[in-house]
């Protein structure tokens, strides 16, 4: 991990270029430019990266966000996110890139990848009993392209070595280093406050009306009260947004004022009735304008500090991130001799707005089903 961790930071220093670039300075550039936007695809060499295999890995995070806070909101937390994202897979494919351009020169590329292709291949087709048509059919029906499985292996094969023998650090990291950076840096140590719950949203409108409301958020205390599961009080009760996942929301940051940061006005009132519930307690009965809600706390986090002593292998960790990134700096100068990024916001803007859609999109057919 942070080995990775440095790889972004150091390619973080190429896209000063690309923040001040413009659409057209792209497309008109007579110098030959190795990486451009196409719309939703980053072409980079011979390599691309589309939005969606940006949007894949993170969309459980995503989702998290945009279920609990509007549009607006979520562009503003999901970009950089995103960013971070888009980073890291442009790191992975320049490394991959590089690492074949040091193979091809021992004349061992063409060897190697085809004996990481044979060796993944072995274990996909191992459950089909070694029939490769066979686990192609089968892998296809679950969205899964073997070839993309191969390719995927080589690269993580390839960049892994070329990491392993790139980036070697041997400065040990003294008690007295860690001490001084926890004390320089002690707000990395603090705790803020957090809450997660779990929610049943009886809407009247969704009831018919407010009194019939009542009488099943009655009916559903009764039924808590005897120690009913709440998982499965949320799918008989609740007709809320988040009812298809349990009714489970995202952990979320307490501000000053005891809000939940990023989280609709409508639903403040479920935090202010768990301020003083323990977990796995619920809330009563709370009643807004246009709904009762009944929430479950899942946990609680109090503000305060990390100790030096739990904090020990963190700050060894990132001691060693700084080791590596100076390490790294070498590395970084040649790549930027190799790359030049295209026009990085435009990509990342649209990436978030089609996660945006996206998740919307499967949201509203959950809640038809």
């Amino acid at each position: 991990m942070k080995k990775t961790i440095v790889i972004i930071l150091l390619l973080n220093i190429f896209c000063f270029a690309a923040d001040n670039a413009t659409e057209t300075n792209v497309a008109e550039e007579t110098k030959p430019a190795n990486i451009v936007t196409l719309g939703i695809t980053l072409n980079i060499n011979n390599d691309a990266i589309h939005s969606g295999h940006v949007i894949d890995p993170l969309l459980p995070q995503l989702k998290q966000i945009a279920i609990s806070t509007d549009q607006r909101s979520f562009e503003t937390q999901a970009s950089q996110i995103i960013y971070q994202e888009t980073m890291r897979q442009i790191s992975e494919i320049l490394l991959y890139q590089k690492a074949k351009k040091q193979l091809a020169k021992n004349g061992e590329v063409d060897d190697i990848i085809a004996r990481i292709r044979l060796s993944k291949m072995q274990t996909l087709i191992k459950n089909y009993g070694g029939n490769e048509a066979l686990a192609r059919a089968e892998l296809s029906k679950k969205a899964i392209d073997i070839d993309e499985v191969l390719d995927s292996a080589v690269r993580a094969v390839l960049v892994s070595n070329y990491r392993d023998t790139y980036f070697q650090t041997t400065k040990s990291i003294s008690r007295a280093d860690m001490i001084k950076y926890y004390q320089e840096h002690l707000e990395e140590f603090t705790l803020e406050r957090k809450i997660q719950f779990q929610l049943i949203d009886i809407r009247f409108d969704q009831v018919g009306g407010k009194d019939q409301a009542n009488e099943l958020a009655n009916e559903l205390m009764a039924q808590l009260s005897n120690n009913a599961d709440f998982s499965a009080m949320v799918q008989k009760y609740s007709n809320g947004f988040l009812q298809s996942k349990n009714g489970i929301w995202p952990e979320m940051k307490i501000d000053n004022n005891g809000n939940a940061e990023g989280l609709k006005e409508l639903y403040q009132p479920v935090i202010a009735a768990l301020s003083k519930t323990k977990p796995n307690q619920h809330s009563g009965i709370i009643e807004c304008a246009d709904r009762f809600f009944v929430a479950k706390l899942l946990k609680k986090q109090d503000a305060g500090t990390i100790s030096f002593t739990k904090a020990q292998l963190t700050i060894k960790n990132k001691l060693h991130d700084l080791e590596w990134a100076k390490i790294g700096q070498k590395l970084q100068k040649q790549m930027e001799n190799e790359a030049v990024f295209g026009y990085l916001p435009t990509f990342c803007s649209n990436t978030t707005r089609l996660a945006y859609q996206k998740i919307m999109k499967e949201e509203l057919a959950n809640a038809k089903q």
